[in-house]
């Protein structure tokens, strides 16, 4: 499990540590604070320790091309310079990834804004690898758009990040069954019940089979539903293990409020059972509610990240294990300031009708 990340002139941020608990972490903050940044950079080293779990890339210079073209490809900057931050002269980006076992996986990297598409490894090469493969939920579903995406993307020049056909090729794995299936099947269950159905993947093309016995093409399901029916497959095909560190980027877009409740139980069902879960959102609904799940259970616990904007647009990190105690986070006091204007209105329309 990825457990800190130090970081020093990566793009908003001049200075930040991220120390991950192996459970749910929560990272919140206004647009332009670098939520989305962070999540893709724990994915991005987490993928690359993954990756050159192989006797043949041990080498520094292969470990330097891993990290680079992981970053490029992940982040799509015209040039690698571009995550590094931006101030007058020559900035020198440096991160340094641990891992809580193996110890032994930890490493760091550096690169400035001259960079084009190498990184400089400032220590030996690791000697074991991050254990399993992480998993990047992006924001955008990926039901819809799974047919020949994976192929596509590796024979043309697309838009889109590596996210994408990442999460295609552990979509295309064979569905587990037996007593693994069965361990976790209180899980996928009420997943399966949120979405209104089973998902399946009939000849490369994804389907909600209904309790009723309907099928619906995945494109005839909204979009929110395709999200959770995602979370539900990738368990039942075992890409999603306790031994794997999850990203998710805005898990509640296109969620109603009742169904947004309930994620927020499954996130905390998930992290109980050991699995590392590390989500960006915008939504004071969903922190509300996963609060409230931690206060109801020892065995529910949160890690939460704020980002917030200085007066130099320069991204500042604060944690804590209790969302109470987390300083002012700008874009969560906007949303509580506009329930008391709501309030207030409802008030003064009571005095106006009486």
């Amino acid at each position: 499990m990825l457990s800190e990340l130090d970081i020093n002139n990566f793009t908003a941020f001049e200075q930040a540590k991220f120390k991950f608990s192996p459970g749910l972490n929560v990272i919140i903050g206004a647009n332009g604070t670098g939520k989305s940044h962070i999540l893709k950079l724990a994915y991005s080293v987490a993928k690359t320790s993954f990756n050159q779990n192989d006797p043949h890339r041990q080498s520094k210079a292969v470990w330097q091309k891993a990290i680079a073209d992981d970053l490029i490809k992940i982040f799509r900057p015209e040039n690698l310079g571009r995550l590094a931050r931006r101030q007058q002269g020559i900035t020198k980006a440096q991160i340094i990834v641990k891992f809580e076992k193996p110890k032994e996986a930890n490493f760091s990297f550096s690169f400035s804004t001259k960079s084009s598409t190498d990184v400089q490894m400032g220590n030996d090469v690791p000697s074991k690898f991050a254990p399993a493969t992480p998993i990047f939920i992006p924001t955008k579903e990926l039901l819809s758009l799974f047919p020949g995406l994976r192929a596509l993307y590796n024979s043309r020049e697309l838009s889109i990040d590596e996210t994408y056909p990442d999460l295609c090729e552990r979509l295309e794995h064979p569905l587990l069954r037996g007593p693994r299936l069965e361990s976790i099947r209180n899980i996928i269950e009420p997943l399966e019940e949120m979405a209104g159905g089973e998902i399946k993947n009939e000849h490369g093309k994804f389907y909600l089979y209904q309790k009723d016995g309907g099928r619906l093409e995945i494109d005839l399901v909204a979009e929110g539903l395709r999200k959770l029916s995602t979370l539900a497959f990738l368990l039942k095909n075992g890409s999603l293990t306790d031994t794997t560190a999850l990203f998710w980027d805005e898990p509640e877009s296109n969620l109603n409020p009742l169904l947004i409740k309930k994620l927020a139980k499954m996130l905390m069902l998930l992290s109980a059972k050991k699995f590392q879960i590390i989500i960006a959102t915008h939504s004071l609904f969903l922190l509300k509610e996963l609060h409230i799940l931690s206060k109801e259970s020892e065995a529910y616990k949160v890690r939460y990240f704020g980002l917030s904007s200085n007066e130099t647009f320069t991204t500042e990190v604060s944690s804590s294990d209790d969302l109470e105690t987390l300083p002012n986070i700008p874009s969560l006091d906007a949303e509580l300031e506009q329930t008391d204007r709501f309030s207030d209105a409802l008030n003064q329309e009571d005095v106006d009708n009486n």
